[in-house]
C-alpha cells in the first residue's frame, strides 16, 4: 500500500524534485489502495469519474463502446453508449455523459434516458459543421465543451447541459483540450501553447489569458466559488512541470501559486480541488503521480514498468480521494485494463493509520549553537556538514549544466537555514551559480585565475536545490559543496573569492505573470538568454 513518499522513495520512484513551500507537519502517514477494477477481455481506456461512476471506452469487441462502473456496487462494467459504430472518450458528470460518436458529440443522462444533446444541423450555430472532426468532450454541471476542426484549425464548441443558452463556439486559432467545471472552460491555443480560461456565465461572456508559455495541457477546478488550474507547462527547461495557475485571485495572489518541479517530463494533468493527478515520464514509462498541491506531499499509487494512461480524479464525499486511469500492465501500450486508486482524506486531512511519518528534514537538533563554518575548514578535512555536492564540466565545447537537490533541517526553532556555498574551479572562464534560483554568482565571478570562491545562501522550507553552468574551453571543471551553516547570523549576499574580488550579485523576485518566467530585473533572464541549458526552477 504506498505511502507518502519521503526522500529515498522519491529517488526510487523516478528522483522527484520538489519545489514547494513548507508542508504542514502531519503525525501519520496515510495509506491508500490500488486496484485493477475493470479486466476484459480487448482495449479498455478513457476512464472518466465522479462520485462512485466511472464511464470508459471499451474495445472488448468489433468496435467501441461507452461502459459504466459502479465503484460502490463493484459489479462487472455495463453499456451505457453501444450499438454499431464507435462510441467513445466519455467524460462523467453525476450521472450525465458525454462522449463521441461518427455522428459527433453526444450528451445523455443514463438513469432517464433523456437525451441532452443529439449531434445534427440544428446544433451548428458554432460554425461547427456535421461534417468536422470532433474530439475529447468535457462535462460539467453548467456546460459539455470539445474540440471541432482538425489540426491547425480547431475550435472549442461550448454547449449548455441545463438550458439557457445556445450553443457556441469560442474564437481562436487552433484551440484544443477543453476542461469544464461549472460555467468556465479552459483550454489550450496549440499556436503558441498559451492557457485561456472562458467564462460562460449568459451576460458576462469573457475568455481571457491564464499564462503564455509552451502548455501541453491544463485542467480547470474550483477551491470554493474560485477557478483553478493544473498546467503542465515548458518553461525554459527541456521539459515540461506541473503548476497551479489561481487566474483571479480569489484564491489567493491571481498567477502562479505552486509548482512541482520533476525531471523528465510530465504532461496530462488533471485537477480537482486541491489534488493534481499526472503522468510522470522520467522513468521512460508513464506513471500516474498525485500531488497534493496546498500541503506539498506526493504520492505514488503503483511504480510499475507498466504504462499507466490518466484520465480522472475526484474527492469524493470529502472522504476520499480516486484517481483513475488505464494501465496496460506489460508496457506495450496494447490492452489496457481500468485501475483505480483510492486514497483516504476525510474532512480535509489524513486518517491516522498508526504509523508515524518521518519528515525529509528530520529533528531539529539540540545543544549549543555552533560557529560559522568556513570554506577553509573544508578543504582542511575538518568536521562540517556536506548537504549536497555538484560537479560540473565540460566536453566537446558545450556547456555543461547540472543541479543537485537537499534537505536542509533549520537549527533549533529556526525558519531557516543559513548554508555556506565552497567552489573550487579550474579554467572556468564563464558561469552562472543559482541557491533556489537565486543567482549567488554570475560569470563576472569566474575566470581562469579564480580557483576559489566562497559565497553566503539562506535555504527556507527544509529542502534547497544548487544548480549551475559553465562556459569555457574543454577540459574546465567545477566542484561545488554546499555547507550547513547554522552559526552564522544574519542573511545571504555575502560573496568573497580569492585570487579575485567579487561581483556586485544583486537577486530579485521574479516579476510579471508570463507564466513564470519573470521580469527582466531577474538575473537568471540573463541566465535564459546567455546558456539556456540551465533549467530553471521556480
Amino acid at each position: 500500500m504506498p505511502r507518502a513518499v519521503d526522500i529515498a522513495a522519491i529517488a526510487a520512484a523516478g528522483a522527484l524534485a520538489l519545489a514547494l513551500a513548507a508542508p504542514r507537519v502531519a503525525c501519520a502517514a496515510p495509506a491508500g489502495t490500488y486496484a485493477l477494477i475493470v479486466q476484459e477481455p480487448g482495449d479498455q481506456t478513457d476512464p472518466s469519474i465522479d462520485a462512485q461512476y466511472v464511464v470508459f471506452a471499451s474495445h472488448a469487441t468489433g468496435d467501441w463502446d461507452v461502459m459504466l462502473y459502479d465503484v460502490d456496487l463493484a459489479v462487472s462494467a455495463r453499456p451505457i453508449a453501444a450499438g454499431p459504430g464507435d462510441q467513445d472518450q466519455p467524460d462523467v458528470w453525476r450521472t450525465t455523459v458525454a462522449y463521441r460518436t461518427g455522428a459527433g458529440i453526444f450528451v445523455r443522462n443514463w438513469e432517464s434516458g433523456e437525451p441532452l444533446r443529439t449531434p445534427g444541423p440544428q446544433h451548428d450555430p458554432s460554425g461547427c459543421v456535421s461534417t468536422a472532426p470532433v474530439a475529447e468532450p468535457s462535462i460539467s454541471s453548467a456546460v459539455a465543451a470539445w474540440e471541432c476542426g482538425a489540426a491547425g484549425s480547431r475550435m472549442i464548441v461550448v454547449a449548455p447541459t441545463s438550458g439557457g443558452i445556445p450553443e457556441y463556439a469560442v474564437p481562436g486559432r487552433d484551440l484544443h483540450g477543453a476542461s469544464t467545471y461549472g460555467p468556465f472552460v479552459s483550454f489550450v491555443d496549440e499556436l503558441d501553447g498559451s492557457v485561456w480560461l472562458h467564462d460562460s456565465t449568459p451576460g458576462s461572456r469573457t475568455t481571457s489569458l491564464v499564462c503564455d508559455g509552451r502548455a501541453s495541457g491544463a485542467s480547470l477546478s474550483a477551491v470554493g466559488l474560485a477557478p483553478i488550474l493544473a498546467v503542465a507547462r515548458r518553461t525554459l527547461g527541456p521539459d515540461a512541470d506541473v503548476e497551479i495557475w489561481d487566474p483571479t485571485g480569489g484564491v489567493g495572489t491571481a498567477g502562479l501559486a505552486r509548482v512541482l518541479v520533476v525531471p523528465g517530463e510530465q504532461r496530462n494533468p488533471h485537477l480537482a480541488g486541491e489534488w493534481v493527478a499526472f503522468e510522470d515520464l522520467s522513468t521512460g514509462h508513464a506513471q500516474v503521480v498525485l500531488w497534493q498541491w496546498r500541503d506539498g506531499i506526493v504520492f505514488v499509487p503503483h511504480p510499475t514498468l507498466s504504462n499507466q494512461t490518466l484520465n480522472d480524479l475526484a474527492v469524493v464525499a470529502n472522504a476520499e480521494v480516486r484517481v483513475v486511469y488505464a494501465d496496460d500492465g506489460d508496457g506495450t501500450g496494447a490492452n489496457r485494463d481500468i485501475a483505480l486508486y483510492r486514497l483516504p482524506y476525510v474532512n480535509g486531512a489524513f486518517p491516522d493509520d498508526g504509523n508515524p511519518i518521518v519528515l525529509p528534514w528530520g529533528t531539529p537538533p539540540p545543544g549549543t549553537r555552533p560557529l560559522p563554518a568556513s570554506c577553509a575548514d573544508l578543504y582542511a578535512g575538518m568536521d562540517v556538514t556536506v548537504l549536497a555536492t555538484l560537479a560540473l564540466g565540460r566536453d566537446h565545447g558545450a556547456p555543461y549544466a547540472g543541479r543537485a537537490s537537499f534537505v536542509a533541517t533549520p537549527w533549533g526553532a529556526d525558519p531557516d537555514l543559513p548554508v555556506l556555498v565552497c567552489v573550487e574551479s579550474e579554467r572556468a572562464s564563464a558561469g552562472w551559480l543559482t541557491l533556489d534560483d537565486r543567482a549567488i554568482a554570475t560569470p563576472a565571478d569566474f575566470n581562469p585565475s579564480v580557483q576559489r570562491l566562497e559565497l553566503h545562501g539562506v535555504v527556507t522550507s527544509g529542502a534547497g536545490t544548487i544548480a549551475g553552468v559553465i562556459a569555457s574551453k574543454p577540459g574546465a571543471a567545477m566542484r561545488v559543496r554546499v555547507v550547513a551553516d547554522p552559526g552564522r547570523a544574519g542573511g545571504a549576499g555575502t560573496t568573497t573569492t580569492s585570487g579575485a574580488a567579487p561581483s556586485s550579485v544583486v537577486s530579485r523576485a521574479a516579476s510579471g505573470t508570463g507564466c513564470g518566467t519573470g521580469g527582466g530585473a531577474d538575473p537568471l533572464a540573463a541566465l535564459a538568454l546567455l546558456l539556456v541549458t540551465l533549467r530553471r526552477r521556480r
